[in-house]
C-alpha cells in the first residue's frame, strides 16, 4: 500500500489542471548525447507544450476561424514570431490576410509539411529548427484530419477487400474509364504502389492538402482585392509566397542556402547569377525572379521509359515559386481562347500561350500529339464555362476520383512537366545522366521539373542532395537538404548551423 501511494504521489506531481483546464505535461530528460544546457532547455521546453484536453482537441476535426486553438505557438520564443505551426483544416482566407501584417523579412517562404496527428511533435520541431528561419512566413502541417474520409485508413474496408480496390490500379481498363492516355499510363499499371490502407489514405492527403493550400492563397487574393486591398501592395504579391516548400515532416531544409541558391538579391530584382557557397566547392548558378515559373525537386527521380518522365522524391521537398503558384491559380478562359484563337486580354504572352496549352490539352484539343495527349483523366473534371484554374482542376481530381491510383510524387511531378506551370528546364542540370539515358530529354518540351543542384536519382546514382537519405547523412553545414530526420537529429543540425551562421 505504502509502494502504491508513493506511485500515485508522484504521477500526479506531474499533471496539474492549468486555468484553462487543460492539461499539462512535464517530461524530464536524462539524454546524455545533449548534455549541453541550451539543448536540454530546448528539448525540456518543447515537450512542456501545453496538450489540450479530449474535448479541446477535437478542433482538429473540424475547420475553425482563427483562434487560439487554430494555431500551435512554440513557447521557445515568448513572442511567437517565425514558431506558429497553422493546422491546415483550420486555416482559411482570413487566417492568411490577418497573418500578413507580421512578416518582416524581405523574403517569403511558406512550408506546407504532411504529417500525423500522432507525430505532431516532429512537424513542431521542424519549425522550432530549420523552419525557425525569419523568412519563414507561415507553417502549415496537414494531418489525418485533412482526409477527404478521415476513417481512410480505420474503415471496416478488409485488407483483401482493399487490395482488390487497388488491384485495378493496374489495369488499363481502369485508367481508360477516367479518360487517361499516354505513355505514362504503362509505368503507372506497372509499378506496384504498397498495399497498405494508412500509407495510400497519405498519398491521396498530399495532393488534397496542396491544392486545398492553393485553393486558400486564391481565395484570400480575391478577398483582399473585393475589400479594396488595403493591404499595401499587389495581393497577388504579398499573399502568394516567395516559395512554397512542400515536404514531409522528416524533411530537412537549409534554408539560408536556398535563399541564395534560388533567389536573386533584392537590391536587383531581376534574374542575376548568384553565387551558393558549399562547403566542398563552389556552385555558381543562375538564381530567377520569384515571379518565374519554377517548380524544383530537393531530391529529382529520372525514369527512363521512352519518353521524359520525371518526378520529386517527396521527402526532400518540392518548392513551388510565386510564378508557379500564379499560373495554378489563374482562370482558364478556354472558350474565349480556343474561338477566337487569342488569349484573354492579357499582354504577357507567355501567360496567353500557358492558358492556350492548358485548354487545348484538358478539352483534348490535339489529343492525338505526345506530350498533349499525355493524361490521367483530369479533364473529366474542368469546367470550362465557370473559369476553372488548373488548381481547382487537381483540388476536384484529388478528391472526387474513386480510386487515387498514383504516388502523390508521381502526380506532382505530372503536374509539373505536363502543364506550362514551370518553364522548361535548362538542358545542361542532366548533363552527367549514363550513357544508357538518352540526353534528348534534356531538350523535351515535358521536361519542366527542375532540380537542386545535381541531384537526381536515376540509374543507382544518388548525386546531390539525394545521398542525405537519412539522419547520420546529414551533415551541418554541408547538407542542404536531408531526408528521413528525427527529433533529435533536426535539433541537433540546427544548433550546429547556428554555430556556423548565427545570424541566421
Amino acid at each position: 500500500k505504502l509502494v502504491l501511494l508513493v506511485v500515485l504521489v508522484i504521477g500526479t506531481a506531474n499533471v496539474t489542471l492549468g486555468p484553462k483546464k487543460t492539461l499539462r505535461r512535464r517530461l524530464e530528460y536524462a539524454d546524455t548525447e545533449y548534455a549541453d544546457p541550451k539543448t536540454v532547455e530546448m528539448k525540456a521546453r518543447i515537450d512542456r507544450e501545453v496538450v489540450k484536453s479530449k474535448e479541446e482537441a477535437t478542433h482538429l476535426k473540424a475547420p475553425l476561424p482563427l483562434s487560439d486553438t487554430a494555431a500551435y505557438v512554440s513557447p521557445l520564443h515568448g513572442d511567437g514570431g517565425n514558431t506558429k505551426v497553422l493546422f491546415l483544416n483550420a486555416t482559411d482566407a482570413h487566417t492568411l490576410l490577418q497573418a500578413e501584417d507580421h512578416h518582416r523579412h524581405p523574403h517569403s517562404i511558406d512550408v506546407l509539411v504532411i504529417g500525423s496527428k500522432n507525430k505532431l511533435k516532429q512537424a513542431k520541431v521542424q519549425r522550432e529548427t530549420w523552419a525557425s528561419h525569419k523568412a519563414v512566413r507561415h507553417f502549415f502541417i496537414s494531418t489525418e484530419y485533412d482526409d477527404e474520409d478521415p476513417e481512410c485508413a480505420t474503415d471496416a474496408t478488409t485488407q483483401k477487400e482493399f487490395e482488390q480496390l487497388l488491384g485495378a490500379c493496374r489495369t488499363k481498363e481502369f485508367w481508360a474509364s477516367l479518360g487517361a492516355s499516354g505513355p505514362l499510363i504503362n509505368y503507372f499499371t506497372a509499378s506496384h504502389l504498397i498495399t497498405n490502407k494508412g500509407w495510400i489514405c497519405t498519398q491521396r492527403r498530399f495532393i488534397t492538402s496542396l491544392t486545398k493550400l492553393i485553393k486558400t492563397y486564391s481565395e484570400a487574393i480575391a478577398t483582399a482585392q473585393e475589400g479594396g486591398n488595403q493591404i499595401g501592395v499587389s495581393a497577388s504579391e504579398s499573399l502568394l509566397p516567395d516559395y512554397l516548400i512542400f515536404c514531409d515532416d522528416d524533411t530537412y531544409v537549409d534554408i539560408d542556402y536556398v535563399i541564395r541558391k534560388m533567389m536573386p538579391s533584392i537590391e536587383e530584382g531581376k534574374e542575376a547569377a548568384a553565387v551558393a557557397f558549399n562547403d566542398k566547392k563552389d556552385v555558381v548558378t543562375t538564381a530567377v525572379s520569384p515571379n518565374t515559373p519554377v517548380i524544383t525537386a530537393g531530391c529529382r527521380i529520372r525514369i527512363p521509359i521512352g519518353v521524359s518522365w520525371t518526378f520529386p522524391y517527396g521527402g526532400y521537398g518540392t518548392f513551388f515559386s510565386r510564378g508557379s503558384l500564379r499560373r495554378l491559380i489563374h482562370p482558364l478562359r478556354c472558350n474565349n481562347i480556343i474561338n477566337n484563337n487569342d488569349g484573354n486580354g492579357s499582354n504577357d504572352d507567355m501567360n496567353n500561350l500557358f492558358e492556350r496549352l492548358a485548354c487545348q490539352k484538358l478539352l483534348k484539343v490535339e489529343a492525338e500529339h505526345y506530350p498533349m495527349s499525355a493524361t490521367v483523366g483530369e479533364g473529366s473534371y474542368f469546367n470550362s464555362t465557370a473559369g476553372d484554374s488548373l488548381n481547382d482542376v487537381f483540388y476536384k481530381y484529388s478528391r472526387k476520383v474513386k480510386s487515387f491510383c498514383l504516388h502523390s510524387d508521381w502526380f506532382t511531378g505530372y503536374m509539373s512537366n505536363f502543364y506550362d506551370i514551370s518553364r522548361q528546364a535548362p538542358p545542361n542540370d542532366v548533363s552527367w545522366i549514363p550513357h544508357n539515358v538518352s540526353s534528348k530529354y534534356a531538350n523535351s518540351w515535358q521536361n519542366r521539373l527542375h532540380v537542386f543542384e545535381d541531384s537526381e536519382r536515376s540509374n543507382g546514382r544518388n548525386g546531390g542532395q539525394c545521398a542525405h537519405d537519412h539522419a547520420v547523412a546529414c551533415v551541418p553545414g554541408v547538407s542542404r537538404i536531408c531526408h528521413k530526420m528525427s527529433v533529435d537529429k533536426f535539433i541537433s543540425v540546427h544548433k550546429e548551423v547556428q554555430k556556423l551562421r548565427p545570424e541566421q
